[in-house]
């Protein structure tokens, strides 16, 4: 039986406080900027921003990281899941086969 893998991208790390307002990601008290944090698809019709779903503040313990989708309100990421273990992160993208349009093609 084969294992279950996620493309998802890691926005926070060990001792990092992470929340998630309506379309606003804030890490350490400070609202996130940086694009490749933000998400590939921010500022891009119909993307909404982030969704609580339900999250609250949540401190990063030792080797336990935050995970978010770029598809924020439809995807299944930390906010269901709680923290992922430094043993479940098996590497980094390479490729984006879809969505097609400007996002395809190797990651940088």
């Amino acid at each position: 039986q084969g294992s279950q893998h996620y493309i998802k991208r890691i926005v926070g790390v060990p001792g990092d406080t992470i929340e998630i307002r309506p379309q606003q990601m804030i890490v350490n008290g400070e609202v996130e900027t940086e694009p490749g944090i933000i998400s590939v698809m921010e500022q891009e019709a119909p993307y909404m921003g982030y969704t609580a779903q339900g999250t609250r503040a949540v401190e990063l313990p030792e080797k336990a990281y935050w995970a978010m989708g770029d598809n924020s309100s439809n995807s299944s990421d930390s906010r269901n899941w709680g923290v992922v273990p430094e043993r479940n992160i098996v590497g980094r993208a390479a490729f984006v086969y879809y969505p097609f349009g400007h996002h395809f093609g190797i990651v940088h």
